[in-house]
């Protein structure tokens, strides 16, 4: 099927709702965060038995619900929490019948079925029920993770959702995790080879995504309860229920605990110290070990306010983490900063030393000799740490300084849960949570001359939940959840506060104030770590979003129908534009002496290109430099979301889950309307106007939405079900971070990129000039750079769809004995109009013959661009760098093998996953890239050309997950009858452990665009090209292992083999090495963690373990 004829997509699914309608005629059962429990009564010959009472009682809190069999004997109680019941089933002339302990779990459709015996209803026949390991009515494919296993496992960090990683398909996101503390995005999770953000987080029924725009807040969830509070969560990886939506990932639907009839709590201390911890494979020069220090403690409290009415659930848990790993930067040699290089070096003006004296005009200072410099570089270079390792490459700089980076997280979260009955048929609940988080992260450069990190980030999280569930009879619910949650994140640099650049160096044209100034304004040299601060400091982000959801159901006959709406509204204050401090980036070539000034050979050898690059820092000749105006943007959006779902019991065998909704998404709008967008058929900036959502946001309002679902369970014999789906989801949010933010597009926010270029060094800008001149480095910015739009605009097409993914799989359940599960599936899906970023006006490379043209001859980087100049309301013609642009040119592929063995029992809950699958896209997620991948493309016009393993493709993947009750203490295996006094010490332990096995991550070669070849130096969030070098003939891109043994080091550089990997010629820039060609190291990954409850009189237990 073309699902991308709009038309075709359209007749489909209103043919799936009319069949839907026309099968029965009224809406069906809603879950949220809760389940089904449903089945037949019969007697003795196989009848069904009409009218039969059955009650269903929650052995916690002693709440009860009633109901009757239908003509068919069948019975539904609609909407239970999850939870342990009692199920109870009578009839006259009929003994009664009991299945005790029931476990009902999050979304499940807890089958329990009664064969009635001839009796007194006196008569009592018990059977013991438990959660079904067989998924006999129901198309969705997914995996629930228990409250023991999240009590128990050992979890890095404490965070439940980490333990998605147990199911089959899903692995760790890079989205930020790089072992820094503060880039560990909690919740981030490639599902079935699709990008992180395409996932959705349920609480309680409720939205609970985070909607920020960057990496601040380091979480997918708004809020992230402590796993102590949590009850269960379902984590849904494919063709879930129509009630799911807003993209095309996974669903993770958590239900936190609540109180019950009896008081009880937990307290926990855990620590973790550097002296468990490994050294990694990359190790520092002396040997330490990288530090990680955590204390996390915390308490759960609950019980009965009224009992069998009303009851309250706190928790708490504060964490202080301190943690330093190994990181390692190209910084300048202590000769460099001498100014004692290996070229021969021209001075390209004059200018004043750092010792007062005047360097004139075309001074060529030889190889050897101490070149001099400005006050401002030898101030920066002397504030530098020294190197402290062996240095690669021809200037012996390359990872020549190794450090632990010193990170700092505090944070405290709570929340309290109120759950009361207001009557047999309606119940409700509220929640609020809490939550503080503040980071330091100075950097591994720190000091004076660092900074180049997140800085100090303070993040905190509010979130008030309310529901309530009415049982208008017993085959019909309405269902209700409103909910409120606010975010904030402000982030600013590792030395705010400090002196300003004109305080320090006369460096003029700043902004200057407490928020913004300190530390040194960033340099970028090519082929060192960047020097000074991070360019994208200060920044803040405050999403708030108001959530609604409604639903009603009903049952008839065989049909159980669901019907809903949801509404929610975004609204987010952002303050990212960027760079606000400046960014000054050096090139190779303004203090090159021409070829009859010097006959060093090093001076014609490009390897040592980079030493220009530094010479020309020493003289503040900078080749570019940028600078951004701060404005807070008001962003807009609202999502709706309309749905009917009908799970069709066809046969005894056969259930057939059929659903489809719709889905009205507005395109982002700006509250006062100030947001501009780029028009290429006219060439100008446009702006927003009052109206329409298309006419605010400049974008067409998509109504063609709807999304079928489809699948079905066919039970084969009483151990084997064969389910398949069908389902198709839109992805409505994707984090480019400022690239969507059209409200900072000119006129409204000013991007200056200034480049300075060989044919104007003659002529050094004076006063506040930047045209036609050069701008040193020494001589600041000019103050009205700002006043007049800059060359950096973003565009998104008026016409730009919603990505889509389609996703199918075909399963076999096999369940092998009373407690073991084998789960075999084909899992496919394939992504289309999914967004990239890049530069649309990338330049085209210089031609053989303009290389031979003396530098000064040669067409600039704008010469180059397809479009030289836009209007802009207000200001006319200006000339135009890099146009940012968001593309609907993405695509994805992925097909797996999935297998799953589960066993569930008393005293041992073991869960192996493994995965066999490959993942193929174009390009990364912004702000997910890890080893040199990018949301960019190489080359904008060829975006196929980058189709490719993903960055996420990790072929192999298994996780083994055990959780042991030992055999030893009181009433067990051994030791059964010990004293109480030493079960206390002995018994009672429980054994837990995750292990991981897992094929290595790809490895995106790629060169860095210094000399500004086809587009501007700017972050690849901001659109640029993501460039790959060549490979040659003599052996592969790795070295061999007899290569890394001759060397007898393990460090990173000795990994590729160097002599066979090359950087293109500038006239034919696109290397011929594909994208994420190699593959690094497999992961082995064992935790093991063993702990004791130590039972007190008023409190139920008081948790202690060892984690590993």
């Amino acid at each position: 099927m073309n699902f991308d004829n709009s038309f075709g997509r359209k007749y489909i699914c209103l043919l799936m709702l009319l069949t839907i309608m026309i099968t029965a005629t009224t809406a069906g059962f809603a879950q949220f965060d809760t389940a089904v429990v449903l089945g037949t009564v019969k007697d003795q010959n196989g009848a069904v038995l009409r009218g039969a009472n059955i009650t269903l009682k929650n052995n916690a809190t002693g709440i009860t619900a009633t109901t009757q069999t239908d003509s068919n004997g069948d019975y539904i109680f609609p909407s239970v929490k999850i939870g342990t019941y009692k199920v109870t089933a009578e009839l006259q002339g009929f003994a009664t019948a009991v299945a005790d302990k029931v476990t009902v779990t999050v979304e499940a459709r807890q089958r329990v079925d009664f064969t009635m015996q001839v009796g007194a209803a006196t008569e009592t026949i018990t059977i013991v029920d438990s959660a079904p390991l067989l998924e006999t009515e129901s198309s969705s494919k997914g995996q629930i993770i228990t409250e023991r296993q999240m009590v128990n496992l050992p979890i890095n960090g404490r965070t439940y959702s980490s333990l998605a990683l147990l199911v089959p398909g899903v692995r760790q996101s890079q989205s930020g995790n790089q072992g820094d503390i503060s880039f560990r995005r909690e919740g981030a999770y490639n599902v079935n080879g699709l990008r992180s953000v395409y996932n959705n987080f349920l609480l309680d029924g409720i939205d609970n995504n985070f909607y920020g725009t960057t990496n601040q807040g380091f979480s997918n969830q708004a809020t992230q309860p402590s796993p102590d509070s949590v009850g269960e969560f379902r984590m849904s990886v494919n063709t879930y229920s129509a009630e799911y939506g807003r993209t095309s990932g996974a669903v993770m639907n958590v239900s936190t605990k609540s109180g019950t009839n009896e008081f009880h709590g937990t307290a926990w201390d855990f620590l973790q110290n550097t002296a468990l911890n490994a050294t990694g494979f990359f190790r520092p020069t002396d040997g330490r070990k990288p530090q990680v220090n955590r204390n996390q403690f915390g308490f759960v409290f609950g019980g009965p306010i009224i009992k069998d009415r009303t009851f309250f659930f706190l928790d708490y848990e504060g964490s202080r983490w301190i943690q330093s790993p190994f990181g390692l930067a190209s910084i300048p040699s202590l000769d460099q900063r001498k100014g004692i290089l290996p070229v021969d070096v021209r001075v390209p003006f004059d200018f004043v030393d750092s010792t007062g004296a005047l360097v004139t005009t075309g001074t060529v200072i030889r190889a050897g000799n101490p070149v001099p410099m400005t006050k401002f570089a030898r101030t920066v270079l002397d504030n530098l740490p020294a190197p402290n390792r062996t240095g690669g490459g021809v200037l012996t700089v390359a990872n020549n300084y190794g450090n632990f980076v010193r990170n700092r997280l505090f944070e405290d979260k709570g929340a309290l849960k109120i759950d009361h009955n207001f009557s047999a048929r309606l119940n409700g609940f509220a929640r609020y949570a809490h939550r503080r988080q503040t980071i330091r992260q100075p950097g591994l450069i720190t000091g004076f001359s660092g900074g180049n990190a997140i800085g100090n980030l303070t993040t905190y999280n509010q979130q008030g939940i309310a529901g309530i569930t009415w049982n208008v009879s017993n085959d019909s619910l309405i269902e209700y959840r409103f909910a409120f949650t606010r975010l904030g994140m402000d982030r600013l640099p590792a030395l705010v506060g400090g002196p300003s650049m004109r305080e320090l160096f006369g460096i003029t044209g700043l902004p200057e104030g407490p928020r913004i100034q300190g530390g040194v304004t960033p340099q970028d040299l090519p082929g060192f770590a960047r020097i000074g601060r991070q360019s994208t400091n200060p920044q803040a982000q405050f999403p708030t979003t108001i959530n609604s959801r409604i639903n009603y159901s009903k049952v008839i006959g065989r049909h159980t129908l669901k019907t809903g709406y949801e509404y929610l509204a975004l609204n987010q204050n952002v303050d990212d534009t960027n760079p606000l401090y400046g960014i000054d980036a050096y090139g190779s070539s303004f203090s090159r002496p021409a070829a009859n000034l010097t006959t060093n050979p090093n001076n014609t050898n490009s390897a040592y290109n980079n030493a220009f690059g530094i010479s020309d820092f020493y003289f503040g000749a900078r080749s570019q430099y940028q600078l951004a105006t701060q404005v807070t943007a008001q962003m807009r959006q609202r999502f709706h979301y309309g749905y009917l779902q009908d799970d069709f019991k066809f046969s005894p065998k056969l259930t057939i889950n059929a659903g489809v909704r719709y889905e009205l998404v507005t395109p982002v709008y700006d509250a006062d309307n100030k947001f501009a967008n780029f028009d290429p058929q006219t060439k100008s900036v446009i702006l927003a106007k009052a109206g329409s959502i298309s006419e605010r946001s400049m974008r067409d309002l998509d109504k063609n939405n709807f999304v079928p679902r489809l699948g079905l369970a066919y039970q084969l014999s009483d151990k084997t079900v064969i389910r398949a789906g069908y389902a198709v989801g839109f992805n409505y949010w994707n984090r480019m971070a400022s690239a969507e933010l059209m409200n900072t597009n000119a006129p409204f926010v000013t991007r200056a990129s200034v480049q300075n270029t060989a044919a104007n060094i003659g002529a050094i800008c004076t006063g506040n000039n930047f045209s036609g001149c050069f701008r040193r480095t020494q001589d600041g910015y000019p103050t009205n750079l700002l006043t007049s739009p800059g060359s950096v605009i973003l565009y998104m097409p008026r016409d730009l769809p919603w990505g889509y993914v389609q996703n199918w799989h075909l399963t076999v359940q096999r369940q092998l004995s009373r407690n073991n599960l084998i789960d075999i599936a084909y899992v496919g899906n394939h992504g289309v109009k999914l967004p990239i970023l890049a530069d649309y006006n990338q330049a085209r490379p210089l031609t053989a013959a303009e290389l031979l043209l003396p530098a000064a001859q040669r067409p600039s980087l704008l010469d180059r661009r397809p479009i030289q100049s836009v209007n802009i309301p207000g200001s006319g013609a200006v000339r135009v760098g890099n146009i940012t642009a968001v593309l609907p040119t993405g695509f994805s592929n992925y097909n797996a093998l999935q297998v799953k063995f589960e066993h569930r029992g008393a005293t041992l809950n073991l869960l192996n996953s493994f995965t066999y699958s490959k993942a193929i896209d174009n390009v990364s997620q912004v702000l997910e890239v890890s080893n040199g991948g990018s949301p960019n493309p190489q080359n904008v016009f060829d975006p196929a050309n980058d189709r490719g393993p993903s960055s996420f493709d990790q072929r192999i993947n298994n996780t083994t997950s055990v959780v042991w009750n030992l055999p030893i203490g009181k009433g067990r295996s051994f030791g059964g009858s010990m004293p109480a006094a030493l079960d206390r010490v002995i018994g009672g332990w429980v054994a837990s452990s995750t292990i991981t096995l897992a094929s290595g991550q790809p490895l995106n070669l790629r060169y860095g665009d210094t000399d500004q070849r086809l587009s501007d130096n700017q972050p690849d969030f901001l659109g640029g090209v993501a460039l790959r070098p060549n490979v040659g003939t003599n052996g592969g891109i790795l070295s061999t292992e007899a290569q890394r043994s001759a060397l007898g080091l393990k460090n990173f550089e000795y990994y590729f083999n160097a002599a066979n990997i090359s950087i293109p010629t500038v006239d034919q820039p696109f290397g011929n090495i594909g994208r994420n060609a190699v593959y690094g190291f497999p992961l082995y990954q064992v935790d093991f963690g063993i702990q004791k409850n130590f039972p007190l009189r008023f409190i139920n237990e008081v948790e202690g373990g060892v984690p590993y």
